[in-house]
């Protein structure tokens, strides 16, 4: 990735950033066999792209509407990230499709704290 400019995102391996000189940001997810990128600017993404696959035997299968599971609708100025069909999948085969559900609340006075240190790459899975 670096061949084609892109910078490797420290907190994850798979996540890979190219920022142009204009503000244009190009951002590419990769894990094992699957790549997405998104951009602001249409014209660069197709360009890194291009790139991508000169480099690597791949093909572009367009618009990314799933992900390792995830479906991914576009709506507006909203990204909408949806697991429903994969946990489906889970709760059917382990036989949970009609379970009954339970609430589990936090223990009493929980309270979270912001980590504000930097990221620890050995925590990473």
């Amino acid at each position: 990735m670096r061949k084609i400019g892109f910078e490797c995102f420290q907190s994850d391996a798979g996540i890979f950033i190219y920022k142009a000189s204009n503000r244009d940001i190009v951002i590419t997810m990769i894990y094992v066999d699957d790549s997405g990128s998104m951009s602001n600017n249409a014209t660069l993404v197709k360009e890194k792209k291009k790139a991508f696959m000169g480099i690597w035997e791949c093909h572009n299968l367009g618009e990314l509407n799933e992900f390792l599971g995830i479906t991914i609708r576009c709506s507006g100025r909203k990204i909408i990230l949806d697991q429903k069909a994969y946990l489906t999948k889970v709760l059917d085969h382990f036989g949970m499709t009609n379970a009954i559900t339970a609430n589990m609340p936090l223990p009493y006075g929980y309270t979270s704290i912001a980590h504000t240190g930097n990221p620890d790459p050995t925590l990473r899975i």
